[in-house]
């Protein structure tokens, strides 16, 4: 989180802060010290003191120690996503953010204070940065595949959010407001914008436009039968064992790379090489049908 951010910056500030002034007041003392003067005969000096090379090279091996075992475990805690955090689609194009709610899409990110939030994002063109300094957070969102970040607010306001990855012409104008509210502000404002913006759920959409006017449920069951291809009951989140060896767990990557590309990752006990051939989806379509999906991980 923010708070991990920020020990992290001012640790390693502090360190070089301390260090930067102890060599240079130590090379001042003992220019001026130790410095050629009439009368003084300069004395032998020892050639090496085993005491001091194991201080000065154990106090660094430590400082370093910690702060590796620090970050590595912060970005580990900063990529395990909480299994129940409210989840948000973000959607990034030139030169625009929007948000995709349950019910709705909003050009501005809502959140409540304290509770967990995963964000979702994809581009629609080229690479885009979503960056919240106020959270300390910041992820590239890539044309071709889901990117995930999530955070916990711990301040309610308003907040702004960057693109830090130059995009073209309007990069600079690239912004969206942030907003944290407390979980009852937040529930107000979801009931008041789903009421007016709502065009139905996107699951829902995937389920009717996706899986029944495509065709999916002649090869794929929704509710656990043995079907051609993998039944999409229970499908998203799960662990699936692939032809050579290798696992992917089902997220939004594999499940657009299986609609798009089949015959890369081909789960064991379906014909090899997939018989499925590849889909012809836009990422809106992608987005609804793997809401759709999600419904039935339980």
């Amino acid at each position: 989180g923010a708070a991990d951010v920020d020990f992290a910056f001012y640790f390693i500030l502090a360190i070089c802060m301390f260090f930067f002034f102890l060599l240079v007041g130590l090379g001042v003392l003992f220019l001026v010290r130790y410095r050629r003067r009439p009368g003084y005969t300069p004395l032998p000096s020892p050639h090496h003191s085993m005491k001091l090379e194991v201080i000065w090279t154990t106090i660094p091996i430590v400082i370093t120690a910690f702060m590796f075992w620090f970050g590595f475990s912060s970005y580990v805690h900063s990529r395990t996503m909480p299994q129940d955090a409210d989840q948000v689609g973000v959607v990034a194009r030139k030169w625009s953010w929007s948000f995709q709610y349950e019910e709705f899409e909003h050009p501005e990110l809502h959140v409540a204070v304290g509770e967990p939030t995963v964000l979702t994002m994809r581009s629609e063109d080229v690479v885009h940065s979503f960056f919240v300094p106020a959270f300390r957070t910041k992820l590239d969102v890539v044309p071709g595949k889901y990117s995930k970040v999530w955070f916990t607010p711990t301040k309610t306001g308003q907040y702004t959010l960057f693109c830090a990855e130059y995009c073209g012409t309007n990069h600079s104008s690239m912004l969206a407001k942030v907003f944290v509210h407390t979980a009852e502000d937040l529930a107000a404002w979801l009931q008041e914008n789903g009421a007016k913006l709502g065009d139905g759920l996107p699951a829902d959409d995937g389920r009717e436009f996706i899986y029944k006017r495509k065709g999916c449920g002649a090869c794929h069951s929704d509710d656990g039968t043995a079907k051609i291809g993998p039944s999409f009951k229970g499908l998203f989140g799960a662990t699936r064992a692939l032809v050579g060896g290798s696992t992917r767990v089902a997220d939004e990557n594999y499940i657009r790379d299986s609609i798009l590309t089949p015959k890369l990752d081909v789960p064991i006990g379906y014909p090899i090489p997939s018989t499925m051939p590849p889909q012809q989806l836009t990422d809106q379509e992608l987005d609804v049908f793997i809401a759709y999906l999600k419904t039935l991980a339980n």
